[in-house]
């Protein structure tokens, strides 16, 4: 696998909250994405229009960390550029967030918003002026972004945080509300996930197929990303790993990584160990 700094292959996905201990992860909702690089900085891309549930999803993310020491002083992003528009729940879900969070969350070195044009940009830009939080923090565009990575001291980190943006945002919707599901029931059937996203068993496969993929290939990221999680963060030896993501034996996970990454699981774990 390319370890590319500058590449989204810098970042590694995770598919819970737990997977947050080590440095560079990121996790796809609904309608966000959100990043970390250990506990020097940590981001949030957020696109559509984000609801109140997409919110309270977020919430446990943005609080990896609060009122311990080591986490004090980190760089926080919180990337709107792709949001189209507002959802008034949603929103004061996000600013009773903020509020209720102020002393928890002191120990943030700064947070820059990236806003987008239009009222939707305005209003986004506007949000933490509304706030006030205890914590250093600006409203940037997009033009002004590398030189905010550069001023709170992440400058290496722009780059492969903004080839992991354009990553997920070329992904078809269809595809990400698939990973969704399968993070939260990744033994689900196809007429499970099918019901999930209120389509027919015939119209997600066409979906998918429309997409440039398909629910087998899904799967086997899914299943990938997993393996690639315990890898990282765990000393699981390989037969361990291939039945905890639902492999027949460890010689399939070694056949998957060499098919997909060009090396074996345990060459992986080594440059990507935490």
């Amino acid at each position: 696998m390319n370890q590319n700094s500058r590449g989204v292959s810098s970042f590694i996905a995770a598919t819970q909250l737990a997977d947050f201990e080590g440095s560079r992860r990121y996790f796809v909702g609904r309608s966000f994405c959100y990043w970390q690089d250990g506990a020097r900085a940590n981001g949030t891309f957020m696109w559509g229009k984000p609801r109140e549930q997409d919110i309270a999803e977020m919430e446990p993310f943005w609080s990896i960390g609060a009122g311990d020491p080591k986490w004090d002083g980190r760089a926080a992003f919180i990337d709107a550029r792709a949001v189209e528009a507002i959802d008034a729940l949603g929103f004061k879900r996000l600013l009773s967030y903020l509020l209720r969070t102020q002393q928890s969350l002191r120990g943030v070195g700064s947070v820059t918003m990236v806003h987008g044009g239009g009222l939707v940009g305005v209003v986004t830009a506007g949000l933490l002026n509304v706030v006030r939080p205890a914590y250093p923090f600006r409203a940037v565009g997009a033009e002004q972004l590398e030189k905010a990575f550069e001023q709170v001291r992440v400058g290496d980190l722009y780059e492969p945080v903004e080839a992991l943006r354009r990553s997920v945002g070329q992904e078809p919707e269809i595809v990400r509300q698939l990973k969704v599901i399968l993070n939260q029931r990744p033994d689900a059937t196809a007429d499970d996930l099918a019901d999930a996203l209120g389509l027919s068993s015939r119209t997600l496969q066409r979906r998918l197929d429309q997409a440039g993929t398909s629910l087998r290939q899904e799967r086997q990221t899914h299943l990938l990303r997993r393996a690639e999680e315990l890898l990282a963060a765990t000393s699981l030896d390989l037969d361990a790993i291939a039945a905890e993501v639902g492999l027949a034996s460890a010689s399939h996970l070694v056949a998957l990584f060499r098919r997909v990454h060009r090396t074996t699981p345990g060459e992986w774990r080594q440059h990507n160990r935490r």
